[in-house]
């Protein structure tokens, strides 16, 4: 009985351990997270004008539609200099866990520019 509950309680910790991303892509939704909350432009709708947030370019809530090109330029204005090696980025978003990686350099119909745009697809964690 005690070498189940041993077994059970590995199993779990290793199941957390599988759960956390890298430090660079913690970084890069910490920042993604804090550009949200503070970065928005208006938009003018058939309800009248809304607030959106600048860089997640999906229309459906539960996704993130990142262009990375966008999100390095927001990080210059911010002088953020987490992610100088783009490759390495790009890379290690691939595995991304918490926000779940969808697909890469998938053409988006921005909700903010009204035209396609290529980006980086997310599921959103669940709150």
């Amino acid at each position: 009985e005690k070498f189940k509950v041993y077994i059970l309680d590995q199993a779990i910790k290793r199941q957390l351990e599988v759960r956390v991303d890298t430090h660079l892509v913690q970084l890069f939704f910490e920042a993604y997270e804090d550009f949200e909350r503070e970065l928005t432009k208006e938009i003018q709708t058939e309800d009248g004008t809304k607030e959106l947030p600048i860089l997640n370019h999906a229309k459906n809530p539960n996704l993130a539609a990142i262009n990375l090109n966008e999100f390095m330029e927001a990080c210059g204005k911010k002088q953020l200099r987490h992610f100088n090696d783009l490759a390495a980025l790009r890379r290690e978003l691939k595995e991304s866990k918490i926000y779940k990686f969808l697909s890469s350099n998938t053409p988006i119909w921005s909700q903010i520019l009204k035209r396609n745009i290529k980006c980086w697809v997310f599921q959103r964690p669940e709150m």
